[in-house]
């Protein structure tokens, strides 16, 4: 059998074991183990540990999509230049989801940031795909130039009327 006595032990889950859980303080630190055997020989190591200042990682509100085949972008990130995952994202590097490939539902997605020493920080938010609020206007009808004017009328109330160019369907 071995005995193992490492030091400092204060930042150790056991100072007396050959794998013992490391808890950083926040300050860097050099722990050595006297490892000793059964005959009485003893050897030392260290080892230094590196301890980083954590970086605040956040993903942005969670977000509302309507059921539609819209790419769309996800919330600007801070620190940007990490990469989204999860149902409905299409382009992890870019941030775009689509709620067609996501379904309709609250969907967690991930956003993962590595910083300069390599520390990986995750922040999530929740997607909600809807079904879009149906619209439905009058019936369609014709006019002659010079006829009164025409009020178009649909619900729900306070959209907008365009002109599509084109067949919409």
């Amino acid at each position: 059998p071995y005995f193992y006595a490492w030091t400092p032990g204060t930042l150790l889950s056991d100072s007396t074991i050959a794998n013992p859980d490391f808890y950083a303080d926040g300050s860097p630190v050099t722990l050595f183990v006297t490892v000793t055997d059964s005959e009485g020989c003893t050897a030392i190591d260290s080892i230094q540990i590196s301890i980083f200042p954590l970086t605040a990682v956040d993903a942005g509100p969670d977000t509302l999509y309507c059921f539609q085949n819209n790419i769309e972008n996800l919330p600007t990130p801070n620190p940007t230049g990490g990469t989204w995952s999860g149902t409905g994202v299409v382009d992890g590097s870019a941030g775009t989801f689509n709620p067609i490939v996501a379904g309709l539902g609250t969907h967690l997605v991930i956003y993962r940031y590595e910083d300069g020493n390599g520390c990986v920080y995750r922040d999530t938010i929740e997607v909600e795909v809807i079904n879009p609020t149906p619209v439905s206007t009058m019936p369609n009808f014709a006019v002659c130039l010079g006829d009164a004017d025409v009020v178009l009328t649909a619900t729900p109330s306070g959209g907008s009327w365009g002109i599509l160019s084109g067949d919409p369907n």
